[in-house]
């Protein structure tokens, strides 16, 4: 255990460490003087979910926190570092947290055993990002190599390893993000939701529910290559900033017609949203509305509508 006391580290605000990929470490075992960070940055770290969430709870100044999470091990630490772990069904409270940036490339469980048990009242940004690039069929060739080792066939053994995969994610994810924005009572302003993987798919209706959690929404980015546009038919009043990649059309061809319906619509109200492009760090420079709409379908094709 390293102590880093505040008398040792009174201008003490940012940490950003990250484990090699070869060891994986702990920062759970570090002291920090945690009450006084504002800004925590990880990546390729061991800890256990609890630890995380245990630690996190003492860093009540914290205003950004951005997670890589490249490790399995995550799930399976040995380092045991917290003493004061939360108890079952409490919250990990951050007060101050306006921005989360979080990127997963690893198997893991970070939706129930992470996202569900924070509260972040104060939170304006989000931003969740996955590249993994195995298939199902990779877990479930992970899950019967340690179903012949092990001898375990249970349901149980084999939800363990498909319930997180890029696939499987998404039926749970909204369901997060809307646990996380409802228990922290937060008036998210900007998203982002990347899940680069081929599989990866919304369902368009919880989607198009989700975002009426988040009505004051004014910034947008979602890649979800199997995604209907049939989410964005009424989009919270706010939003300003739209980019939307790799959309699937909707079965019955009506993907332009849906679109040009919507800009049509935004027109006749009269409302001025913010652009893609041009939008400054404090989000006071907005343009005119510029919508940017990517598919994947033989080939990319990438279409931009400007009001």
């Amino acid at each position: 255990m390293w102590d880093l006391t505040k008398e040792d580290f009174p201008s003490l605000r940012e940490i950003k460490l990250r484990g090699s990929d070869a060891e994986p470490s702990s920062w759970t075992t570090w002291g920090f003087p945690w009450k006084q960070l504002t800004s925590i940055t990880l990546a390729n770290l061991a800890d256990l979910w609890e630890d995380h969430l245990s630690v996190l709870n003492r860093c009540s100044s914290l205003e950004y926190l951005e997670m890589d999470v490249t490790n399995e091990k995550i799930n399976c630490s040995e380092w045991g570092a917290v003493d004061e772990d939360l108890g079952d069904g409490e919250f990990c409270v951050l007060p101050q947290l306006k921005a989360f940036k979080i990127r997963v490339t690893a198997p893991c469980n970070i939706a129930r055993k992470f996202l569900e048990r924070l509260k972040v009242p104060s939170l304006d940004s989000f931003a969740f990002i996955t590249t993994v690039s195995r298939s199902r069929s990779y877990w479930g060739g992970r899950w019967e190599e340690d179903k012949q080792q092990s001898g375990d066939v249970s349901d149980e053994s084999e939800e363990k390893y498909t319930r997180d995969c890029p696939a499987a994610l998404c039926s749970n994810l909204l369901w997060s993000f809307s646990s996380l924005i409802q228990q922290s009572e937060c008036h998210l302003h900007r998203l982002e939701l990347n899940l680069s993987n081929p599989e990866a798919a919304f369902d368009w209706l919880e989607f198009y529910s989700f975002l009426k959690r988040v009505p004051k929404l004014q910034s947008l980015s979602l890649t979800a290559p199997k995604m209907a546009f049939l989410f964005m038919l009424s989009p919270p009043h706010s939003l300003g900033r739209l980019e939307v990649n790799m959309l699937i059309p909707h079965p019955d061809n009506s993907f332009e017609e849906d679109l040009e319906k919507w800009v049509q619509g935004r027109k006749e109200r009269k409302e001025r949203l913010s652009g893609i492009t041009g939008l400054s760090q404090n989000g006071a420079a907005w343009n005119p509305l510029q919508i940017k709409i990517t598919r994947e379908i033989a080939f990319k094709e990438c279409k931009t509508w400007e009001l």
